[in-house]
């Protein structure tokens, strides 16, 4: 007997677009006579949430004790458990637009496929490829594509455990319920740096290589952990 399933699942497919700035804010002469199109820096073409409550299946009208009542119904009837999953693509990374990038070994700000680490999320093994710009000279690379983007938001979980203890009266009741954040601890992590391209990135000690922020320079990933870890909380709730 399911007791009571409820099941939202929610999935968008997107694409963020904006004009609202110049490749060649002012100066010199270059100033662009329109503003560019691009990806926005929040785009996220896909994002996944998938959320429920399950009346457990014990206590009155359950398959356990389904006729539950006095004190072993105050023990037995009225808990819940619910969830919710969510999962979301990376944003864009915004391009280093002060250098341009010629590599004839390599053709894409991309490491060869399958490379893709924390420590070399954009490429960063030769730092010749970067040449700064010739006085003068106009910017056409767009900052952002939608194909160069940040570490997806990995998937996250939430739990929740609730019982009802009914009162005296109709419909009163005194809820309570444990709540738990980020079950599996998932770290999720920011974009590479995208500073000083034309430097080889550097080691960082005490940190197992491979790690975030076993490196610093253009394309590592830093330690700094974008949420929040696994979190717990209790509450107590009068329901009337």
């Amino acid at each position: 007997m399911i007791k009571g399933l409820s099941l939202l699942t929610s999935f968008t497919w997107s694409r963020t677009m904006a004009a609202n700035g110049f490749l060649n804010n002012g100066g010199a002469g270059l100033r662009d006579p329109k503003l560019f199109y691009a990806v926005t820096g929040s785009d996220r073409p896909f994002d996944l949430a998938f959320a429920g409550t399950w009346g457990l299946p014990i206590g009155r009208g359950g398959v356990v004790a389904r006729n539950a009542h006095g004190a072993l119904g105050q023990v037995l009837n009225h808990w819940d458990m619910g969830w919710i999953l969510t999962a979301d693509s990376g944003t864009p990374i915004g391009l280093p637009n002060g250098l341009t990038f010629s590599c004839p070994s390599h053709p894409s700000y991309l490491p060869d496929k399958g490379k893709q680490s924390y420590t070399e999320w954009l490429y960063n093994e030769n730092p010749a490829c970067f040449k700064t710009f010739p006085q003068f000279t106009p910017t056409t690379v767009i900052p952002r594509v939608s194909y160069i983007r940040g570490p997806a938001k990995r998937p996250e979980l939430a739990l929740s455990l609730g019982k009802k203890f009914g009162l005296w009266g109709e419909g009163k009741f005194l809820q309570l319920k444990a709540e738990v954040f980020n079950v599996t601890n998932t770290r999720i992590f920011g974009g590479p740096s995208t500073g000083s391209p034309n430097v080889a990135p550097q080691p960082v000690a005490n940190i197992k290589p491979g790690e975030p922020g076993s490196c610093s320079g253009y394309g590592c990933i830093g330690s700094t952990q974008q949420n929040a870890p696994r979190q717990a909380q209790l509450s107590v709730k009068f329901l009337f």
